[in-house]
Parts: C-alpha cells; structure tokens; sequence
C-alpha cells in the first residue's frame, strides 16, 4: 500500500511513485527504450485503488499520463496509469459495450483517451485550452454517432474490430472528431 484510497477497492492502493518504479523495473527488465517515442501503460487490476497525491481513482481521474526521468538510465519516460474501469462503470464507463465486456469496453476508451493526450502534451506542456483541458478532456464522454451491435453501440471500426470511443479534439474541425 503506497496510498490509503478505498475508491477502487480494498485490495491495495498503489501511489503514482509505486507505478513509475514497476515501469523502471520493467524497461530494465526487458530492455525496452524510452524516450519521446515510447509509451508505458500500467493496468491495475480489480481492486486497486490509486492515487496521485491527494488526486485518486473515480472521485478525480479514471485514468493519468505522466512522464518521470528514469534514475536508472536518465531517460524521459512517458507512462498511463490505468486503473480498472471495471470497479467504477458509474464513474469510468463508456455505457456502451460492444465486445460484451463492460470493463474491457471502458478500459479501452481511457487507454485511447491518455494515448492521445500523450501524444499531443507528452510533458504536460504542450497542447491544453485556456481551461487546462487536454485534447482527450475536451471530447472526455461525448461518443457521437454510433452503430448497432448484439451488445451494445459502436462508432469505431478498427482492423475489423468495433469499439466505441470518445472523440478527440480536433483544432482544425474545432470539435470533436472520431476519424
């Protein structure tokens, strides 16, 4: 326990220092390279809570980018800490679950959200509007149009695969955008 959050359950609670050290371990591990071009996502599992200093899972985020310099190699390294959307679909869940898995279903919209957040502010310096929104926040639960599946809507098909995802900001359409 590295945090005292029962927000995301009570099997633990793991602090934004505890998941930076299981990212260093694991790029060390396997020799994996960081920098400006790698992303690292942790998944917590069911029961987990988290915290960021006094900011924890479902009452403030469902999920965080971040980046920390490596004190094993010096290296800039991005990461998301991906909490288990499952335990909280009132607070973290995309309702709409075409693959008949509720926690996969919202854990892959959050995974999409932090994704591009940390490709257009991978510092947490670059592209956020006057309110401090990042690209990912200001489409954050807007789903657009969707399609109809056996289990639930869909407004993204990728690689043959349907999913249902927020937009992402676009500064060109001045809106959200699914494409």
């Amino acid at each position: 326990n590295g945090c005292r959050s029962t927000a995301g359950g009570t099997v633990a609670c793991v602090s934004d220092a505890q998941i930076q050290q299981e990212v260093e371990k694991a790029v060390a591990a396997n020799g994996w390279s960081e920098g400006l071009g790698s992303e690292f996502f942790v998944f917590l599992g069911d029961g987990i809570s988290t915290c960021s200093g006094s900011s924890c899972f479902v009452s403030q985020f469902c999920a965080y980018h971040g980046y920390f310099t490596d004190s094993n190699t010096g290296q800039t390294t991005l990461y998301a800490n991906m909490p288990y959307t499952g335990y909280s679909l009132a607070a973290c869940g995309s309702g709409q679950y075409p693959n008949n898995n509720s926690a996969g279903d919202s854990t892959i919209n959050v995974t999409s959200h932090e994704n591009n957040e940390t490709i257009t502010d991978p510092l947490l310096n670059a592209w956020y509007d006057r309110s401090g929104n990042e690209i990912g926040d200001k489409c954050a639960w807007s789903f657009g149009s969707s399609s109809k599946r056996t289990y639930g809507n869909y407004n993204q098909t990728i690689n043959g695969h349907e999913y249902y995802l927020q937009g992402e900001w676009s500064t060109a359409k001045s809106g959200c955008v699914w494409t």
